[in-house]
């Protein structure tokens, strides 16, 4: 962040494909000025899909028809929190080991 700082926060119910709602931006816009003293400068607006799992839980373990392809995804805004966990969950999987945790409740065949 040596650029500058980052202002992100919001989540939407929306469609893939949606574009940026600039009143959003415009919120955290204003309570950046209120928090930094002053108007910062804007360099860039973003925005992008972060699809969910129907439960809002993450899909992690091995695939039943293909065991040999394991899945670690849909953590939401946390990938980077649990990502470490859930490649430690996947590593024992794989070993057969005993990696504390039922995967059951995370199958990904669990929608089918």
């Amino acid at each position: 962040m040596s650029g500058g700082v980052r202002l992100a926060g919001t989540a939407e119910f929306a469609a893939a494909d949606a574009p940026l709602d600039e009143s959003k931006a415009q919120t955290m816009l204003e309570h950046a000025k209120v928090m930094l003293g002053e108007t910062p400068h804007i360099t860039s607006t973003w925005v992008g899909s972060r699809p969910s799992t129907p439960d809002s839980l993450p899909v992690i373990g091995p695939l039943k028809r293909y065991p040999q392809i394991s899945l670690g995804f849909g953590h939401g805004h946390l990938g980077l929190t649990f990502g470490a966990v859930t490649g430690q969950l996947i590593s024992c999987a794989i070993q057969g080991e005993p990696g504390g945790v039922d995967l059951e409740a995370f199958a990904p065949e669990r929608f089918s």
